[in-house]
This record gives structure tokens, sequence and C-alpha cells, in this order.
């Protein structure tokens, strides 16, 4: 293990270092530890919808899980779809996982798909 209490010495290169505007702007963006830096980040941006019924609804209003939570829409009966912009779509993997049953994914396809596996591997074992 390492402590700067324990650096006996030190030596400079005379190298600098410069920081690149896009990864500093992706640190300020990145909303969980599992975000996916790529040039130009926003340009590679993904929307994910989730549908939440009415019983877990009220969490979702009352707390952003991540700072891109947009509520889309209530139905009548008190479901609401919700928006996330990530980087990466394990960004929200961990959220998701942690409110199945409950939640449904609306979009992408290719997070549906993993879902989807996750329950088939779960039923099956």
């Amino acid at each position: 293990m390492s402590r700067i209490a324990m650096i006996d010495e030190l030596s400079t290169t005379g190298n600098s270092f410069y920081h690149n505007p896009d990864i500093m702007n992706f640190i300020h963006y990145v909303q969980s530890p599992w975000g996916t830096y790529k040039p130009n980040f926003k340009e590679h941006l993904k929307e994910v919808i989730i549908e939440v019924p009415k019983e877990q609804a009220k969490y979702f209003k009352l707390k952003k899980f991540f700072p891109s939570q947009k509520i889309l829409r209530e139905d009548e009966n008190g479901t609401i779809q919700i928006s996330y912009t990530v980087t990466s779509e394990n960004e929200v993997v961990g959220l998701i996982k942690q409110w199945i049953p409950y939640v449904k994914v609306i979009s992408p396809q290719s997070l549906i798909n993993l879902f989807e596996k996750v329950a088939r591997d779960f039923y099956i074992h």
C-alpha cells in the first residue's frame, strides 16, 4: 500500500500535463462509476426509458436517482415513464436491478434484451 507519508524522494520529469476539455466535461457529466468515455462523448449519449408503477412512482418523484432523470409522463393509473441520458447503459443497470420486479425497461432494445436474459437465467437456476 502506498501513502504520501511513505514517499522518501520526489523527482520531476519537466513534462507538463494539460487537461483535455472533453474529458473534464465528461467527468462533470458522468452519473455513476459505470460511465464510459469516448472522444466527443456527447455525440454518443444514450436515452434509457423505464416505466414505474404507481406504488413505486412516489420514490422516483421524491428523489432524482441520476441528474438526468426526467419524468416523461404520468398515466391516469399513476404509472410514470422516466428518461435517463447516459454515457453507457451500464450506468443504469444497477439502478434497474434494485427495482426489479417493479420497473420495466421501455428502451433501448439492447437493455430490454439484457434484462430478459437476467430474468431467464434467474428462473432457470
